[in-house]
């Protein structure tokens, strides 16, 4: 059964009147959910708050707060070398999710919060432990991807592996010729212009890493006029190659458009250039 690490703004928010599909997986049986003893000062700091602004009643808070902690476990001991993971994973950023993440750690859990600045830095640190509600399965995440993905009539398979989906384009034109109309031509010009090729590899394993949270890595194949294109392509890469925040590229569409426009479709991309140098492997078979 999984731990699931909850972090007090996911409280906050429940106690708040405002999410009310927290409790719903709270009471879920398959998770253990834990929480640092932090959780139980941080909510008594914003007592008051909370009493003044939830669109509940008092006495509904307090029955709601025995519920949520009948079903978490507040744990004291964490180790110190957790802690001291945690420490570099949250650097200059808020002491006090250092406990939380600490105990992810600690137990091989998901951190559930709802801060997403905290989500992206520890994102661009390499930390990916995070737990997403009302996800597909993966056989559906796959499905939605292949049917997506640029280029989708020759992708051969999209698998999702531990965090890690791996996408396999065909090998060449032949391969599809045995289950399509589509003809040769254009097959060869769909990948042969306008780099088409390194399109794909930058701009689908980002927008990919972007529309699904819970994917930590993509590993893309694409073999065309003899040669693999490979590029592999974590999280943490967006972020300190890009200098660019996923979330943020998420929730704000006009940001996306600008980053596409400026590393995937501009004409004679020196952005896009360095990206493949820096990420692709072009191997000849």
């Amino acid at each position: 059964m999984k731990y699931i690490v909850v972090d007090t703004n996911k409280v906050f928010s429940a106690l708040l009147g405002n999410n009310k599909s927290f409790f719903k997986i709270l009471f879920n049986s398959q998770y253990h959910f834990i929480a640092p003893n932090s959780i139980i000062k941080e909510l008594s700091n914003h007592k008051q708050r909370i009493y003044e602004s939830s669109t509940l009643s008092a006495k509904k808070i307090k029955r709601l707060l025995e519920l949520i902690f009948f079903n978490i476990v507040v744990l004291n001991d964490i180790s110190q070398e957790a802690k001291n993971e945690a420490t570099k994973f949250c650097v200059d950023k808020d002491p006090d999710d250092i406990p939380f993440v600490a105990l992810a750690i600690e137990y091989n859990a998901l951190y559930w919060t709802g801060d997403k600045k905290i989500k992206a830095h520890l994102e661009s640190k390499g930390f990916y432990n995070f737990f997403y509600e009302d996800l597909p399965d993966e056989d559906e995440i796959c499905e939605k991807i292949k049917n997506k993905i640029k280029g989708s009539p020759f992708v051969r398979e999209v698998k999702l592996d531990s965090k890690h989906l791996i996408i396999q384009y065909i090998f060449d034109f032949q391969e599809k010729k045995k289950k399509s109309s589509i003809k040769e031509d254009d097959y060869n010009y769909y990948f042969g212009t306008g780099k088409q090729v390194d399109k794909i590899m930058i701009g689908e394993p980002i927008r990919i890493l972007k529309d699904w949270q819970n994917i930590h890595k993509v590993s893309l194949t694409l073999p065309f006029e003899g040669k693999f294109h490979e590029v592999t392509i974590e999280r943490k890469d967006i972020y300190n190659y890009f200098n660019s925040n996923l979330f943020a590229l998420k929730d704000d569409n006009d940001k996306w458009v600008k980053f596409v426009d400026k590393y995937v479709y501009k004409i004679n991309n020196k952005q896009r250039d360095n990206f493949i140098k820096e990420f692709v492997k072009i191997v000849k078979h």
